[in-house]
């Protein structure tokens, strides 16, 4: 992985597009970088993070090195356009709740007024489609546009006409909705493979493929921190509980398969309840959220909390109006605790605070 890291920086102040696994093209643009660099920094190794899926209830550990973070409040109605050479443009249909790490626009994971849940993993082997037609998106602007664009899985399944991303970075997904729906979409020799219904026996997933961490789970593999015995672990408590709705119980199973030095968030979506509940490493206490306590209309002001805040309860007051600021200072924060990212010239960081403004309200582009 971390070869990979110094090709990122292999043209000495001019950003890289790779094309494609293997191919790196300078080219003097500072945008490029965006999709790429944000992406590398997700996570520590290849066993990292857990997902489930238990009832209406959606649980998921990001395990990585650092945890500070906003929680971003993501208007709806906007006009989105991505970073790539090829972009996506897009509306959001609908406003989300979302997770953020490394600037607004670019989360590892959230849910949109639909109860769209969406939550990213680690996957070695993962190669997305080649080049073609469609427009592209990084890692993390997929997980947007999603939330932006799609109601349910069959949404996001169908949005692969759409849009592809554009990325070196090797991850997969769990996908949940409202209606009950669950589950996994990988990219594996150039094509997305997803598992639901009766080809998804058990929510879960870790950092193997849902097939070989299946066979893991029904040859009996022992519980361990690694990816497989994760999985295991995840699983085996799913299917064995009719604790469906307990959110304590999601919360144990995530205590379960949690990595002492590495859990950095554990979090669970209630679907049903349109409310999010979260605790840090730092903090254990359980805060939530409720989608009914904000305004999601594209002319509302962006809300933010800072994930580090020493509160529990419903902290919807703790909420504040989103300033290029604040998402500078996560950026800056975030790049320069990463040994490998922290000589990342301040003109780039600088870059990628404002980047979340771009969006443009359709109500006003109509009028």
């Amino acid at each position: 992985m971390y070869l990979f890291h110094m090709r990122i920086f292999t043209c000495r102040g001019v950003i890289y597009h790779a094309r494609q696994p293997g191919a790196i093209n300078c080219a003097p643009t500072n945008t490029l970088f965006l999709i790429f660099v944000i992406s590398a920094m997700l996570v520590v190794n290849a066993d990292a993070c857990t997902t489930f899926c238990i009832g209406p209830l959606f649980g998921k550990n990001y395990d990585w090195s650092i945890g500070n973070g906003l929680l971003i409040v993501n208007p709806a109605n906007l006009e989105k356009t991505s970073v790539s050479q090829h972009p996506a443009h897009w509306r959001s249909k609908f406003g989300s709740i979302t997770f953020n790490q490394f600037g607004r626009e670019f989360p590892s994971g959230g849910m949109n007024q639909a109860g769209l849940v969406i939550e990213l993993m680690w996957l070695d082997g993962t190669k997305y489609p080649s080049p073609d037609a469609r427009p592209t998106v990084g890692t993390l602007e997929w997980i947007q546009y999603q939330l932006d664009t799609s109601r349910n899985v069959q949404d996001v399944l169908q949005n692969d006409g759409r849009v592809r991303i554009e990325s070196d970075i090797p991850l997969h997904f769990l996908v949940a909705d409202a209606q009950g729906g669950c589950a996994t979409i990988e990219f594996l020799k150039g094509k997305l493979v997803s598992h639901s219904g009766k080809d998804l026996p058990v929510s879960a997933l870790t950092n193997d493929t849902y097939e070989n961490s299946l066979k893991a789970w029904r040859n009996k593999l022992g519980a361990s921190t690694n990816s497989l015995g994760r999985f295991v672990q995840a699983a085996s408590m799913v299917s064995n509980s009719a604790e469906t709705r307990n959110i304590k119980y999601a919360f144990e199973i995530l205590r379960k398969v949690a990595q002492p030095d590495y859990t950095k968030w554990s979090i669970v979506y209630d679907r049903s309840n349109m409310r999010i509940y979260f605790k840090t490493a730092e903090n254990q206490k359980i805060r939530f959220v409720n989608f009914s306590d904000f305004d999601f209309s594209c002319a509302s002001q962006t809300k933010i909390v800072d994930l580090a805040g020493d509160w529990q309860g419903n902290i919807a007051s703790r909420f504040v109006n989103y300033t290029t600021e604040s998402n500078r200072t996560l950026v800056f924060t975030s790049y320069r605790k990463v040994p490998f990212l922290s000589g990342t010239p301040e003109t780039d960081l600088n870059q990628l605070a404002h980047h979340g403004e771009a969006g443009r309200c359709a109500a006003a582009l109509n009028r």
